[in-house]
């Protein structure tokens, strides 16, 4: 009965999702179960980019009380950093965040994955859009950045809930209602929503060009209506971000990062990218055309010209007229993609079989299936981490918490150590180092690392050519990426030899060897234990010379941690320096002052 029971419930959604043939929805079903077996183990395997702690370490400022812009610089908008500061604040300061804070990024996943299946659904049909959500969880890039914690996956995810409103019910005022306010929670994710509100607007006014206003049962006020609505829902949410910082006394500050820092001269190659930006919108339009020139229905018409000179105009526009085109700038663009692929593949299947020119296989695996198949194991299976890079990351932040206090300032490049206060502002990445070449920016981090007191530093990025040198000639590497205050010296090569050594920052050092530490004379005293040594020039007499040496912060060499051996086993956590376990008992947010 029970067999009975579960052929019925298959047969029914085999006959609902359209797909003629069991062997087509068996494989489905696999892709399916792949796609969140591959999910988990990326999450747990795959390599940290710097910019999950970079947002890690912003929202970790909310919790604080610190406000963003104002005590932290980010060049993002903030709406993700809000949403996602009371979990980590019910979380706490732990490495493990990085992997919790990871699994907030597969609700979702699935649920772009749904929003394509539902757009191919109600401008394909429900096969159509079951395949397309297959084909894009094989890609390999799509995939990966899906996977990290950032901005973009809650900012793609509003994208197509907008796309699906419009596809949807087209040109009534509640659907330009909605679909405005989803692209203003957009604009209050990242202001790279002007990509997508551009390729919104093309793509409306080149298909209803296209089929034309008439058929569709357009007329201005209509269609006026509709604009004012959608335009003044997409303005309410980032008024309301900016309004609240502005209240806040923060606007100077808030304007810079999101907007003028993020702005870049243009140069010849912006203007050439603008010549290929018209010529492909030119190639698109005809593409679109012969997209939809059997079609009868001017509603269907619309919905799939939309959505096809929509993925051509937002990767058009991304390519020609935004400055950087990272790889988490196509996560808007890979599903679209994919939706246009397989509707491509299944009318061509569906013309072969016609003309009985199909392959037996083909009979009963689609063309889209076979496309998503070989998609998921020559693209992504083969680019699956296979050893757990993922745990450098993870060990430099646990150093990073037992070598500090909470209060302690840390360098880094973008905010890597996440739970510790950086000692210089801005974040070094490509737009920063710009302006530092530019003039724009004054960077200062050897000043900023000596007033604060900065023991610990972390290179994980880019950096400029004289800061690099600083922490580089200041701080000794301890292992997994971070170092500490201190020198390397050289073995002295006889008894009497001093050895001569420069500290820039005031504090406790200890000498030590690979085996412990080295009691010479220091400054021609006996060295035992940590000693304060003040800016300035030392010398060094070791007690045993051809033993390697090194002058190493004092709480570092405390802690086991030393230059000579980096291993995990080498420098153990203290009990006292442990960190309270998942969902203990803190302040969500900090008192902030706005």
């Amino acid at each position: 009965m029970r067999s009975r029971f579960a052929n019925f419930s298959f047969g029914r959604l085999q006959q609902h999702l359209g797909v003629p043939e069991r062997a087509e929805l068996w494989t489905a079903v696999l892709l399916f179960v792949l796609t969140v077996l591959f999910k988990v183990w990326n999450i747990l395997l795959y390599q940290f980019d710097s910019d999950e702690s970079q947002h890690l370490h912003v929202i970790w400022a909310w919790t604080r009380g610190l406000v963003q812009y104002r005590d932290v610089f980010d060049n993002h908008m903030p709406f993700f950093h809000l949403v996602c500061a009371p979990i980590l604040g019910l979380l706490g300061e732990h490495p493990a965040d990085l992997y919790w804070m990871r699994l907030l990024m597969v609700p979702l996943y699935f649920l772009s994955a749904w929003c394509l299946y539902r757009i191919g659904s109600i401008a394909f049909s429900r096969r159509i859009g079951l395949w397309a959500a297959l084909l894009v969880s094989g890609i390999s890039v799509y995939q990966f950045c899906s996977t990290e914690f950032r901005t973009d996956n809650l900012w793609s995810l509003l994208w197509f809930l907008c796309l699906l409103v419009i596809v949807a019910n087209p040109f009534t005022l509640r659907s330009f209602t909605v679909s405005g306010l989803l692209l203003g929670l957009c604009f209050a994710v990242s202001m790279k929503t002007t990509l997508l509100l551009a390729a919104i607007l093309s793509a409306i006014g080149i298909t209803i060009a296209l089929i034309g206003w008439r058929r569709l049962a357009l007329t201005p006020r209509r269609l006026g209506m509709g604009a004012a609505s959608f335009a003044t829902c997409t303005a309410i949410v980032p008024l309301l971000v900016m309004g609240l910082f502005a209240a806040g006394g923060v606007w100077s500050q808030f304007q810079y990062c999101v907007f003028a820092h993020n702005l870049e001269p243009s140069d010849r190659s912006t203007y050439l990218n603008l010549f290929i930006l018209v010529a492909g919108l030119v190639m698109l339009i005809y593409v679109a055309r012969r997209f939809i020139k059997k079609e009868t229905n001017p509603i269907v018409a619309f919905r799939r010209a939309f959505l096809c000179i929509g993925c051509g105009a937002y990767f058009l526009l991304m390519r020609g007229a935004w400055p950087h085109a990272t790889r988490q700038n196509y996560l808007p663009f890979f599903p679209l993609l994919a939706l246009i692929c397989v509707a491509v593949l299944s009318k061509v299947s569906d013309k072969l079989g016609e003309r009985g020119l199909m392959p037996r296989l083909l009979l009963r695996f689609s063309l889209p299936a076979v496309a998503a198949a070989l998609v998921m194991f020559l693209d992504l299976a083969p680019r699956l981490p296979t050893t757990n890079e993922a745990a450098s990351e993870i060990n430099l932040v646990r150093d990073v918490l037992a070598l500090t206090h909470p209060d302690d300032y840390v360098f880094d490049c973008k905010g890597e150590t996440v739970f510790r206060a950086r000692c210089v502002r801005y974040v070094f990445e490509t737009i920063t180092l710009g302006r530092i070449e530019r003039g724009e920016i004054t960077h200062d981090i050897a000043r900023r690392c000596l007033e604060t007191r900065t023991r610990v530093a972390v290179i994980g990025g880019e950096l400029t050519k004289d800061g690099e040198t600083f922490i580089e000639d200041n701080y000794v590497p301890v292992g997994h990426d971070v170092r500490v205050a201190g020198r390397l010296l050289k073995p002295a090569s006889t008894a009497n030899e001093v050895l001569h050594f420069h500290v820039s920052m005031p504090d406790y050092y200890e000498i030590i060897t690979p085996h412990g530490a080295d009691v010479g004379l220091l400054d021609g005293t006996p060295s035992e234990g940590a000693r304060f040594l003040g800016a300035g020039e030392h010398g060094f007499q070791p007690a045993t010379p051809g033993s390697p040496l090194a002058v190493l912060w004092a709480p570092a060499a405390e802690r086991h941690f030393n230059p000579f051996d980096s291993s995990a086993s080498a420098h153990p956590v203290r009990a006292a320096e442990t960190h309270p376990p998942f969902l203990r008992s803190v302040h969500i947010f900090g008192p902030w002052s706005l």
